[in-house]
């Protein structure tokens, strides 16, 4: 079905993006760990933004990207 396949999809995604974060040294990520902290708090704050933020079911926790959407 439609839902299976979406699912296998984000499985495949999310196990590549796995495979290439374990690739990065741990010195790597101690190094950027800092910024990526803010850049995760940046984007915790624009789903508050109005007309940023996408309501979903009532709920203002999805950012848009063009087609895709994400929660941070």
């Amino acid at each position: 079905t439609h839902f299976l396949v979406r699912h296998v999809f984000a499985l495949g995604v999310g196990f590549i993006g796995a495979l290439l974060a374990f690739q990065v040294s741990m010195v790597t990520w101690e190094r950027s760990a800092r910024a990526l902290f803010v850049v995760s708090l940046v984007l915790l704050g624009l789903v508050l933004v109005p007309h940023v933020g996408t309501v979903v079911n009532g709920a203002r926790r999805w950012l848009a990207l063009g087609p895709f959407g994400f929660q941070p």
